[in-house]
């Protein structure tokens, strides 16, 4: 972004001032009536006032008029402009200080200059309004909208104002109040305008805000953040942003009510640690207390083939009973996050034959009308307008959360995106646009802020999807780099120490992290890793050294995972020469900073027969153990099984092996040989149990074992034809068992 002070503002002034009293008749008079009537004796300031045009249309209605403005060059014109006037004074403004006495103006304005300001520069200006106004004084705020009408015409929304059309700052309506909370300062209306005209007609992309000063304003800037629009100190982009030494416990319990993305952030294993207590996941937040009559109460069998997984089978039960506010208060946190998705959500209204109703606010509307087809017992599901279900339950909502959780409560603000990382990593568009329920999610906000004394984090733009979401490619499916953003910000909020300032600057660093993703210049990390992952798993020879240069790339931007990959990449020799030496190096490297890459680490130091490997084995696996990890369990079985750093002890390694398939299935299958290949009465008669299951689920390595215990009469009685059952089912889906089945099929006919 362009340093303020540097813009040549001449073209646009003189194209301003033929527009200036027709905009101020027809945008500004009537606020200027109610909160600074004419003729009474007041001292007004014109903030960012350019070349003072609309001040020159007011000036016979003031006392005093102060022209403030950034630009030196601007106040110099107005000097000239009104120098025979002794009721103007002229003030030029830095970026975090207006040169006023605190309490010496009554009312401010300024009109079509703060729709290019970003929201830390409309934070840092409110702040000093705030502080010059008189206490019950009035400022008229001209500002953006751009951030809740921007998707109306398919258009991006960056953190630069240059970028976005018309030239408005990314921003909200919403966002005002937010800074208006930070001062204690009185919203006392709010009206959206549209701006425009034929092709260039957006409308509500501003809006006009009236704030009221109502008491002294609250510290919050203790040092100068910016320079020309840039933080000058503390942080430095890509350096540790967040000190969470001094957070009290050593893990905070918490609640959630919303979608994926508020439930997937605490997977970061970074920062605080938190036990998520009550979900409620597919309920719009007002939707969870409407707990409709036992007699029209559904199960998880009734909704057996109407959605899959037990989470979401749960899901719409809550969902369909109003089951909500139940559900976490059974598993009560002491914080609480609520996200606004749901609310943006179609609105359905459910009928029962009893002529009772309830409204549902969510994004499985096509569901509901499948279950209650279903069901057949006379309940309609209609869609309606969600706006009336906002009203009717706002108040009940909020004293819930209020009784419950006090002021631990935290609101994010998730808009849907059309914009995502496609398969390629290049950025692609989708045609849906979001508007209606971008301005629901707003809605929603703004009538909780109203209510709650909540903590709110808003999401940086320019926002993207991920196709390599583990999900898909959904308008809430957000890059790596969105989640950590939300992580960080609510770990700020926990830890509660310079909460405003730290959420600022956090906010700061990822809306450049952002632009540097749409910009080309900076790789979003999980998009990238499974490029790599996929060249890799593709045998993609000819892109083998694009692996390399894309996981420098992110090593250079701290990605542990890359680390990792280039260690596979080096380990197997992909595009470059193996070195076992340097893939060591590198997973070294990657297990100091993230300990699951531990198990990897002890699979490349294995082959090695050296006292400082076998070492370095054993102290490995001992500190995954004392941590948790599962995976560590099964190379503990290895070594005990194969005398790797410690001495063979096969009863060891079964009960290792044991342990580990208790976390994953799949070592099932090096159980299952340990125990075989030892040849011994006692463990043969535990061989169903340990592949049975495995090979239930249809895997043919699990499969293939099967057979041969039927075959060699081994924890089975030997069977040929259920021998051959299993081993071809095994045969049919990998080749390599072909010939083990061929051999047998030719054994049993020679038999019979």
């Amino acid at each position: 972004m362009k340093d303020i002070t540097a813009v040549d503002f001449t073209a646009y002034y003189k194209n301003a001032e033929e527009a200036a009293e027709r905009q101020y008749n027809t945008h500004m008079k009537q606020f200027f009536k109610k909160y600074a009537p004419a003729n009474s004796g007041l001292t007004i300031m014109d903030f960012a006032c350019g070349w003072g045009r609309i001040s020159n249309v007011i000036k016979d209605n003031y006392a005093k008029i102060i022209l403030c403005d950034i630009s030196k060059k601007a106040i110099e014109h107005c000097k000239e402009r009104f120098a025979n006037d002794n009721r103007f004074e002229f003030v030029v403004n830095k970026i975090d200080e207006i040169p006023l006495e605190s309490n010496s103006v009554d009312f401010v304005f300024s009109w079509d200059s703060m729709v290019n300001f970003n929201y830390r520069l409309l934070d840092m200006s409110i702040f000093e309004i705030n502080r010059i106004l008189k206490n019950n004084g009035y400022a008229f705020i001209h500002h953006s909208n751009y951030r809740g009408a921007f998707a109306a015409q398919g258009l991006t929304c960056s953190e630069n104002y240059e970028e976005n059309k018309m030239g408005r700052a990314c921003t909200s309506y919403v966002d005002m109040r937010i800074i208006a909370k930070h001062y204690n300062m009185k919203i006392v209306e709010q009206k959206l305008q549209d701006w425009g005209n034929g092709e260039n007609f957006i409308r509500h992309v501003d809006c006009i805000t009236i704030l009221q000063k109502i008491s002294e304003s609250k510290p919050h800037l203790d040092e100068v953040l910016f320079k020309s629009g840039y933080i000058t100190k503390p942080r430095i982009l890509g350096e540790k942003m967040l000190d969470m030494s001094s957070s009290k416990e050593d893990s905070v319990s918490i609640n959630i009510l919303g979608c994926c993305v508020s439930r997937d952030i605490f997977n970061l294993k970074c920062g605080i640690n938190y036990t998520v207590k009550g979900y409620v996941q597919r309920n719009c937040p007002l939707d969870i207390f409407d707990e409709i009559a036992n007699s029209y109460k559904i199960s998880d069998l009734d909704v057996e083939d109407i959605v899959e997984h037990n989470f979401n089978k749960r899901s719409l039960c809550t969902l369909f009973n109003g089951t909500g506010s139940k559900k976490l208060l059974e598993n009560k946190g002491k914080w609480i996050i609520i996200d606004s998705f749901y609310s943006g959500c179609g609105c359905f209204e459910l009928t029962f034959p009893d002529r009772s109703c309830k409204y549902i606010q969510t994004d499985w509307g096509t569901v509901l009308k499948k279950l209650v087809t279903k069901l057949d017992n006379g309940i309609k599901c209609n869609f309606i307008d969600g706006n009336e279900n906002f009203l009717l339950k706002i108040d009940k909502f909020t004293n819930f959360i209020k009784n419950n959780w006090g002021n631990n409560v935290i609101l994010l603000d998730l808009p849907r995106t059309n914009q995502y990382l496609a398969t390629n990593g290049t950025v692609q568009i989708k045609s849906t646009s979001y508007i209606e329920s971008i301005n629901a999610a707003d809605e929603l906000c703004k009538l909780l802020l109203e209510r709650l004394d909540c903590h709110y984090v808003r999401m940086p733009h320019p926002l993207y999807g991920d196709s390599y979401n583990s999900y898909d490619v959904q308008a809430v499916h957000y890059i790596k780099e969105a989640y950590q953003y939300l992580k960080e910000a609510v770990d700020i909020i926990v830890n509660g120490v310079d909460v405003y300032k730290k959420l600022d600057l956090n906010y700061i660093k990822y809306s450049q992290i952002f632009h540097e993703i749409a910009l080309g210049t900076r790789l979003s990390e999980r998009n990238t890793i499974q490029i790599i992952k996929r060249i890799i798993a593709s045998k993609d020879v000819v892109n083998y050294p694009k692996c390399v240069q894309l996981c420098n790339q992110l090593i250079l931007q701290g990605s542990v995972d890359a680390l990792y990959l280039l260690s596979v990449v080096y380990r197997d020799g992909l595009g470059v020469n193996k070195d076992i030496d340097f893939a060591i190096e590198l997973m070294e490297k990657a297990y100091s900073q993230y300990n699951d890459y531990g198990n990897a680490l002890i699979d490349l130091l294995w082959n090695r027969t050296d006292t400082e490997s076998c070492n370095k084995i054993i102290r490995i696996a001992s500190q995954l153990l004392d941590c948790g990890n599962a995976g560590v369990f099964s190379r503990f079985g290895r070594m005990y099984r194969d005398g790797k750093s410690v001495e063979k002890n096969i009863d060891l390694s079964i009960e290792y092996f044991y342990k580990a398939k208790s976390k994953d299935l799949s070592w099932s299958i090096e159980l299952f040989d340990v125990m075989w290949n030892a040849n011994r009465s006692e463990y043969d008669s535990q061989l169903k149990n340990a592949i049975s299951e495995l090979a239930d689920k249809g895997n043919p390595d699990a499969m293939v074992r099967r057979g041969r215990m039927y075959r060699y009469g081994r924890g089975e009685i030997k069977d040929f034809e259920k021998a051959l059952f299993w081993i071809k089912k095994a045969a049919d889906m990998k080749k390599n068992y072909v010939s083990e089945y061929n051999e047998l099929k030719t054994l049993t006919v020679t038999i019979k």
